[in-house]
């Protein structure tokens, strides 16, 4: 029987491209996004006989970006980075 633990921390500044987007009906240039933090703890406990492997992974992704499609843009929540 073996056990195995495994894991990571990112603190990251978001892609180049989710902070500068020039498109034909958007666009943004905004360098103040937060930083994105990723955190993943993994254990696995494998048995030989007869065989099995479980893992246990637990993640958490914290200040994740994502994007936000609008049609009017006088419905739109975030009306700071919304252009039209």
């Amino acid at each position: 029987m073996t056990l195995a633990a495994s894991g990571f921390f990112h603190h990251e500044k978001p892609d180049f491209y989710y902070r500068h987007y020039h498109g034909k009906h958007l666009w943004w240039d905004n360098n103040d996004l937060s930083m994105v933090d990723h955190f993943r703890v993994q254990g696995v406990l494998n048995i030989r006989k007869p065989v099995h492997v479980c893992a246990l992974p637990l993640m958490k992704l914290k200040l994740h970006l994502f994007f936000y499609v609008v049609h009017n843009y006088s419905e739109c929540p975030f009306t700071k980075c919304c252009t039209g």
